[in-house]
């Protein structure tokens, strides 16, 4: 509909765990940065039907060669109910169902349990103490066309929290 212009955005809040094992000896230090999922500003929900944003992972003083395994989880936000996410417009309570994936294919929902967390390695591959490493997670974000469709012009928005575990 014409003239309901609507902005949608769900800021990713990262919390980095401060334990990382020790792997052959040395004990790698690790952050996560999380770009924000922006659905954009449209009146068309087909336009802000689906985005991709990145979480990017850097390590250093890691093990020389090999890995270190991770899990990524991203809650359900403050405005979701355990399965599902929602944008809220603080103005008048509103929500736009979301849901964020781990896969291109939105088949994968990407949760905060160890079976819905997002699994990777990063892998060191340097030749001394001060070795680092870097890996970048694409998080796929959608909303509900139908959702968008009833909600009233305004803002709309979440905070997630995203944890890494090693």
């Amino acid at each position: 509909m014409v003239g309901k212009v609507k902005s949608l955005t769900a800021v990713i809040c990262t919390l980095g765990l401060l334990a990382v094992p020790v792997t052959n000896g040395w004990a790698a230090s690790c952050s996560i940065v999380g770009d924000n999922i922006d659905f954009g500003v449209s009146s068309d929900a087909n336009a802000l039907a689906s985005v991709v944003a990145n979480l990017a992972l850097t390590c250093v003083d890691g093990p020389a060669k090999g890995g270190l395994s991770y899990l990524i989880r991203i809650n359900y936000g403050q405005n979701g109910n355990g399965a599902e996410r929602r944008l809220r417009n603080p103005l008048n309570g509103d929500t736009i169902r979301y849901q964020i994936y781990k896969d291109p294919g939105y088949l994968v929902v990407w949760g905060d349990t160890v079976a819905s967390a997002a699994a990777g390695t990063v892998r060191f591959n340097g030749a001394g103490f001060s070795t680092s490493a870097s890996g970048v997670t694409r998080i796929h974000a959608r909303i509900s066309p139908q959702d968008f469709a009833n909600a009233a012009v305004g803002t709309y928005s979440d905070t997630l929290v995203t944890t890494i575990e090693f």
